[in-house]
């Protein structure tokens, strides 16, 4: 089945949630200090109204940049961050696609992708929300693990934590339009849908600390 296609939809495909505005380019940050690990959560008990993403504590592994990588197409990208950047290019430069899947360190994917910005697909704008949707969905899909930590959030709001990109996230005062917190939440309640009745086994997660 084709994952990103172009389309003029107003809508994220497979979710049916309206587009806010894009920015140019759209290219994801990537803070320098990134934890790039991530563990499952171990205590599920109760969940917080609001979970701040940050690359810190328990929940690194839902940021694109965790080092979990994604099959797409026969080809295996190291983390979401290469997969969505990739997809820039894709389908009619795979060979650009394939220089940015061979970055070997995250911190080269966005200057990669930015250095060959007059090759962008020219509908980018309209449908780089959707391909952050379906390059997440693909990410919890093919690690079970993840998948579990992302349905323990339940219900809380995510949020991407990243003052220099207010965007994709946000500064953690409220400011910023954090669409790759949004973009997780649409992908849980994707996931949520599909598990169905096995959820009664997903339960809410609290860390201990307040947020």
């Amino acid at each position: 089945m084709q994952v990103f296609s172009d389309t003029n939809s107003t809508h994220s495909i497979g979710a049916g949630f309206p587009f806010p505005t894009p920015m140019t380019g759209g290219s994801t940050s990537v803070p320098s200090s990134a934890v790039r690990r991530g563990d499952p959560a171990q205590t599920p008990l109760t969940t917080p109204s609001v979970i701040k993403l940050d690359g810190y504590g328990d929940f690194p592994g839902l940021l694109h940049y965790s080092p979990h990588s994604v099959l797409y197409e026969d080809k295996q990208y190291p983390t979401a961050l290469h997969l969505f950047e990739a997809c820039k290019f894709l389908p009619d430069w795979p060979d650009l696609a394939d220089r940015v899947r061979q970055c070997q360190h995250i911190d080269q994917v966005t200057s990669t992708s930015a250095g060959l910005a007059n090759f962008i697909r020219p509908d980018w704008g309209n449908v780089m929300l959707s391909t952050m949707d379906e390059v997440v969905y693909l990410k919890f899909r093919q690690h079970d693990d993840l998948r579990t930590l992302l349905l323990n959030t339940y219900p809380a709001e995510l949020v991407y934590v990243e003052s220099g990109d207010l965007f994709w996230g946000g500064d953690g005062a409220g400011d910023g339009m954090n669409e790759l917190g949004k973009s997780l939440m649409r992908v849980r309640e994707r996931l949520r849908s599909e598990e169905g009745t096995s959820m009664i086994n997903v339960q809410p997660y609290h860390d201990g600390r307040t947020i």
